[in-house]
């Protein structure tokens, strides 16, 4: 299981960067529904959806999300590859404005699954909320992130949902870098999978 973790976050480094929009660039593009107001009204649908339109009922997910960590002169060396079976579940955070849908996603650690030589994680599951924007700045579409401590939303990482199956992650993976006249690689890399329902 972990080399199919390893390998399909690999094959997804893709994901790995969102280009930045441009500073002098303070608008944002119209939604995908032909109303230009990125999903600001409130029609009075029956939507499970957090934005009140009728672009996309997700009520929740199934998947998987990994972890891979290592910095070391092998590249191949990740001491950190771990595995969190993955549901989501519909939102109670504040409304994301910029996304199709929104869930809090439940990461149960899978130890019989994932490797940790080093001590990256302590073995809890993880709880984050993250929506789902098919339309960032008219180029990408990605994941944001809700933190609760500072009550805001921010994009994290490219996905690719096709109405079901999601895809998503971002991060670092095997990212040379010379420290102490050494050639070292660099990985800290989030990935997932799934389908939603």
């Amino acid at each position: 299981m972990t080399r199919l973790l390893i390998s399909t976050l690999a094959i997804s480094t893709l994901f790995a960067c969102v280009g930045d929009k441009s500073t002098t660039d303070d608008t944002a593009p119209p939604d995908s529904e032909g109303d230009a107001d990125a999903d600001s009204d409130s029609d009075s649908d029956t939507d499970a959806d957090t934005d009140s339109d009728s672009d996309a009922d997700v009520n929740g997910f199934t998947g998987v999300m990994g972890f891979l960590a290592g910095f070391d002169t092998d590249p191949d060396y990740i001491p950190c590859a771990l595995v969190f079976n993955t549901t989501g579940s519909p939102s109670g955070a504040d409304a994301c404005a910029d996304c199709e849908w929104q869930l809090d996603f439940n990461l149960a650690y899978d130890s019989a699954n994932s490797q940790d030589l080093e001590g990256c994680h302590d073995g809890s599951d993880i709880n984050w909320t993250f929506g789902y924007d098919a339309d960032y700045y008219g180029y990408y579409e990605v994941m944001w992130y809700y933190s609760a401590y500072y009550a805001e939303w921010s994009p994290l990482w490219l996905a690719a949902w096709d109405g079901t199956n999601l895809q998503f992650g971002g991060g670092y993976y095997q990212y040379p870098y010379e420290y102490n006249g050494d050639q070292y690689y660099y990985t800290r890399y989030w990935g997932g999978y799934g389908t939603t329902y």
